[in-house]
């Protein structure tokens, strides 16, 4: 777990292709197809960080790192009204900064690293299906499936098993603009323990995430175009002000 840095994303672009063998209007979580169909996605993101920021007034210039993140998600429903949701990201990142990390990181080499990073699956069930407006609440599990680097600026992610709790809802904007639609969504994450020593084994790991997508559907729900938008707050960790104080690190790690 990268509980030694936090890192501003300067800015992050998303190409996404999206393959459904599926009839269905939108390839949102508020909805679920109909039985028996299958949608396949395949999501590159590219996000580069700047800055490691300390406090909303105060960042740590000139800590550039670049992460390319290509993920592959599909999502089958057995039943009316039941999703199963599978997805597995590949992670290259490398580290283009100068100043060490303390304590030091593996893949701070100024190489890209790559890495499977967590398998998560999950399920969500469509308990509202108005005319015009849809809730789904889910629940989701993953786990790591490669040993990837959790410390330095250049990390595969925290190597953590987690669970995941959460709703959606949408509606769509008809009958006046039938393809538009928006999503929102909660999940709440509860997360292992990071047992790199007894201090690290007592800092809390859940986190609240909040989402939303405005989108319009093209070609009869084969395409869709949208803007989104995510929050996540942290309810635990380490304040940066406590930095100097706190144990961190394996006992097997030099400083």
């Amino acid at each position: 777990m990268s509980v030694s840095r936090c890192r501003f994303a300067g800015g992050a672009f998303a190409l996404m292709l999206l393959f459904a063998v599926t009839q269905t209007a939108y390839a949102q979580s508020a909805w679920v197809a109909t039985p028996h169909s299958l949608t396949v996605d395949l999501a590159y993101q590219y996000v580069p960080s700047s800055a490691v920021v300390i406090s909303p007034d105060l960042s740590v210039p000139d800590r550039d790192t670049r992460n390319h993140i290509v993920t592959l998600s599909a999502d089958y429903v057995p039943i009316p009204k039941l999703a199963l949701e599978f997805s597995l990201p590949m992670a290259s990142v490398r580290y283009a900064g100068k100043f060490p990390h303390s304590p030091p990181g593996k893949w701070d080499d100024g190489n890209y690293h790559t890495a499977l990073t967590d398998f998560r699956v999950g399920a969500r069930y469509q308990v509202l299906d108005e005319p015009y407006l849809a809730i789904s609440p889910h629940i989701a599990f993953s786990v790591p499936v490669m040993n990837y680097e959790v410390i330095g600026f250049a990390t595969g992610g925290r190597h953590l098993k987690q669970a995941h709790f959460g709703a959606s809802l949408g509606r769509t904007f008809a009958p006046y603009v039938p393809n538009l639609f928006i999503t929102g969504s909660y999940e709440f994450t509860i997360a292992e323990s990071y047992k790199a020593n007894a201090d690290t084994e007592k800092i809390g790991q859940s986190r609240s995430d909040l989402a939303f997508t405005l989108g319009y559907v093209f070609l009869d729900g084969k395409l869709n175009v949208n803007v989104g938008g995510n929050w996540r707050i942290a309810h635990g960790g380490v304040n940066f002000t406590d930095f100097a104080n706190a144990t961190l690190v394996p006992a097997d790690v030099q400083l």
